[in-house]
């Protein structure tokens, strides 16, 4: 590993999206699925490493969730949904030996801010680019974004 006792912390927080499905979790899956799952998603591209214990919490639309994966990476997520408009805010922090901090947006929903995404993927379609991530990536997010909302709402942690 380059970077030995690995710590990422990731905060995700959004305004209360307009659409009432929404806040429907049984449609949306709420917050979790909606903000956290791209962390779920990146943290599982970038370990290559299993989950070996999660210990999630929600309280109203608010996720928090630790967990330790094999490789004794630590990670922390907190996501969820404010009754505030026009929020979005998306750190993370990785720590090793030295913080760093990366801001990747903060208090602004613009199309703009998801431009080179979706260029990404454009490029990718057209053979323009290689693949970065698989469809089995994401059902591995997914997976693991179930476990949590599952464990969370059962007030239980997962500990092998």
């Amino acid at each position: 590993s380059l970077i030995p006792n690995r710590e990422y912390s990731f905060v995700r927080v959004g305004s209360l999206p307009q659409a009432t499905w929404y806040t429907d979790f049984s449609k949306s899956g709420g917050p979790l699925f909606d903000l956290a799952i791209h962390d779920l998603d990146l943290i599982l591209w970038l370990e290559k490493s299993l989950v070996s214990s999660l210990s999630p919490s929600k309280i109203d639309m608010i996720y928090n969730c630790s967990m330790t994966l094999v490789n004794g990476t630590r990670v922390h997520i907190n996501s969820g949904w404010v009754d505030e408009k026009n929020v979005f805010q998306n750190n993370i922090k990785l720590i090793g030996t030295e913080p760093i901090t990366v801001e990747l947006l903060s208090k602004s929903r613009y199309p703009e801010a998801y431009e080179s995404q979706i260029n990404a993927f454009i490029a990718t379609l057209s053979g323009q680019s290689n693949q970065l991530a698989t469809l089995e990536d994401g059902f591995a997010a997914i997976e693991l974004a179930e476990r949590i909302s599952r464990l969370a709402e059962m007030k239980k942690f997962m500990i092998p």
